[in-house]
C-alpha cells in the first residue's frame, strides 16, 4: 500500500509539473491556476488526491489546483468535450 501511495504521488506530481509548464508557456499572462481532471473518482481516491494537492499548493505559493471529478460513465464524453 505504501509503495502504491508513493507511485501515485510521483505520477500526480509529474502530471502537475507538466500541466504547470503547459499553462505557463501556452497562455498569455501569468496563470497560477491548474485544472486537474480526475477520471474514475471515488471518495477515498478524491480525499487522497486533495491531500496531495494541498501539499503541492503549500510548497508552491500562489498556485491553486482545481479538481474536476468525472464519474466513470460520463468520463469519455466530458473529456472529449473539454479537449475541443
Amino acid at each position: 500500500m505504501k509503495n502504491k501511495l508513493i507511485i501515485i504521488s510521483i505520477l500526480l506530481m509529474s502530471i502537475l509539473i507538466i500541466g504547470w509548464n503547459v499553462i505557463k508557456f501556452n497562455q498569455k499572462g501569468n496563470s497560477n491556476k491548474l485544472v486537474l481532471v480526475e477520471v474514475i473518482s471515488s471518495p477515498h481516491r478524491s480525499k487522497l488526491l486533495r491531500q496531495q494537492l494541498n501539499e503541492f499548493e503549500r510548497k508552491h505559493d500562489g498556485v491553486q489546483v482545481e479538481v474536476i471529478s468525472l464519474p466513470w460513465g460520463q468520463a469519455y464524453e466530458k473529456l472529449s468535450m473539454m479537449v475541443r
